[in-house]
């Protein structure tokens, strides 16, 4: 990813905040990446008409069992609200690190 320094320090401070509510202790950063490429794969799966050539590491992880579900637009448009409201009270709570 190429993203500027400042992105890195708030991704660090939103992690450590989250973490800790959540009682997570020693994280395996290993282990999220992995979830990552498996996420990855099963969006390739499931949304992509026809996926890229071969992409690296597709031989490596497993897409999700569950298949992903697309939503309509008036679907997805109240979904988004109601996350957003959720989200919203969480960014208020971070509002010193923006």
């Amino acid at each position: 990813k190429f993203l500027p320094p400042e992105f890195k320090e708030i991704e660090k401070a939103i992690e450590k905040v989250i973490f800790e509510h959540f009682g997570i202790e020693n994280v395996d950063h290993i282990e999220i990446k992995k979830a990552d490429k498996i996420a990855l794969f099963t969006e390739m799966r499931d949304l992509m008409n026809t996926p890229p050539a071969k992409w690296n590491d597709q031989d490596l992880f497993q897409p999700h069992p569950d298949k992903i579900i697309p939503l309509g637009p008036e679907e997805a448009e109240k979904e988004f609200i109601e996350r957003y409201k959720v989200f919203d009270v969480i960014w208020y709570c971070f509002a010193e690190f923006w």
